[in-house]
């Protein structure tokens, strides 16, 4: 929306701010209106002074300059109620956009997490609108946005959502165990020199692209990708038909380089024998690796003990995806609900550029939350204080307190050592 027009919807929603006279310039009587004296486009002799009112000028019987037209708001009143109206004019497309990432978001198969991340988003938003319409006359619009926002949050399910986190932790920290394992043979990860080389490199020079151990990571995390909270077996997971479809062809004669038990069929020719010998053998790797990855999960899911601690950061480290902010900058940007859905608590004034956090969560969550602050490279994790009480919600609001990382003369430097009084006090 247009200046003269945002102004004009002003007007008719009553603001007192536009209702005035205010002095216009312009060529002579008829010459386009200008809302500076000094406007490159007035000329030098002959220029009229109109003392006009609003309602003259949004009329549209007067012609105003096309490079005046944002001089119409002067006043830091003005500046304030207008910047105000846009924002309030942006919220319903803000809205619109951000259901649109919901359904594609790396959470849609947790909706727990998923809810938790949105909502807090469009509760921020909510705020900002409240704040934001407090002039007198954009009542309707804030209240119009406010609805809006209400009837767009998610269903929320808060008992799926410390399970839902357990679980994304775990799949998160396994593929990053996978991403940072690559293809060295001496990775149990991914099975070992046995499996690799019959499957051949996952990554470098002389992957290949076919790879039965990359197909078996790629449907592996698409299978896992959804809320359950537990896998009974593998068989459960990827069956006989799902390895078959992954299995492929081999691409290499090195490939072939295993010792079998069984001769070729009548009428079997070598290359079909060397094939079909492969394809088992491939199918009972992808097997074992698969059972491995299983149990990785399950020991990871299962690492539930609570434990604390603290993150020096120049941002939020839940809100630490720049990408994220600069998206959904109508709202202050969308948390990690990974994070969000555990005890974060941070002292509530940030001291010479850095916000000093405390966590407390699940040994597995603390694992996932670490790997996410390393691929920032900004924040400083300290390690973790296992012996977590029952009053952590207390304690980690006097750590948050009393923790002062960056001042070396402070007894609460250290974070464990400021954990263990916060208990004790």
């Amino acid at each position: 929306m247009g200046v003269i027009e945002l102004v004009r919807k002003l007007r008719g929603l009553g603001v007192s701010e536009f209702q005035g006279n205010r002095l216009w310039y312009s060529n002579g009587t008829r010459g386009h209106l200008h809302a500076s004296r000094y406007c490159e486009k007035l000329k030098s002799t002959g220029v009229v002074t109109q003392d006009l009112s609003f309602t003259q000028v949004l009329s549209g019987q007067k012609k105003v300059c096309v490079e005046c037209e944002k001089s119409i708001i002067q006043t830091s009143a003005e500046k304030d109620l207008t910047a105000a109206a846009k924002f309030l004019e942006s919220v319903a497309s803000g809205v619109s956009y951000l259901l649109d990432k919901s359904a594609v978001d790396q959470f849609k198969g947790y909706p727990g997490l998923l809810a938790l991340r949105y909502n807090t988003g469009l509760r921020n938003l909510r705020e900002h609108v409240n704040n934001k319409g407090q002039f007198t006359g954009l009542e309707n619009m804030r209240d119009e946005c406010l609805t809006l926002i209400d009837n767009s949050l998610l269903p929320e399910s808060p008992q799926t959502v410390h399970s839902e986190s357990m679980r994304y932790a775990a799949l998160s920290c396994i593929k990053t165990l996978l991403e940072q394992s690559g293809s060295s043979y001496n990775s149990d990860i991914w099975g070992g020199r046995a499996a690799l080389s019959v499957c051949g490199d996952t990554e470098g020079y002389n992957y290949t692209k076919n790879n039965p151990l990359r197909n078996l990571r790629e449907l592996w995390f698409s299978m896992c990708d959804n809320s359950a909270t537990s896998v009974e077996s593998v068989y459960s997971l990827i069956g006989k038909d799902d390895l078959a479809r992954i299995v492929g062809a081999p691409e290499k004669l090195s490939l072939f380089d295993f010792p079998v038990d069984s001769q070729p069929s009548t009428g079997e020719t070598l290359n079909a024998f060397a094939t079909r010998a492969w394809s088992h053998k491939v199918t009972s790797v992808l097997s074992d690796v698969a059972s491995m990855w299983v149990d990785r999960y399950e020991t990871y899911f299962n690492q539930s003990e609570l434990v604390a601690f603290g993150v020096v950061s120049s941002d939020k480290v839940e809100y630490g995806d720049h990408r994220n902010q600069y998206d959904f900058s109508f709202m202050g940007g969308l948390p990690d609900p990974v994070m969000t859905a555990h005890t974060i608590v941070r002292h509530p004034t940030a001291s010479g550029g850095f916000i000093t956090t405390v966590i407390v969560c699940p040994e597995i969550v603390a694992r996932y939350i670490e790997n996410v602050c390393k691929s920032r490279r900004r924040p400083e994790l300290t390690p973790v204080v296992r012996d977590v009480k029952s009053s952590y919600r207390d304690h980690a609001e006097t750590v948050a307190a009393l923790w002062s990382p960056k001042d070396r003369s402070s007894v609460y430097q250290e974070f464990s050592v400021t954990y263990k009084t916060a208990t004790a006090l």
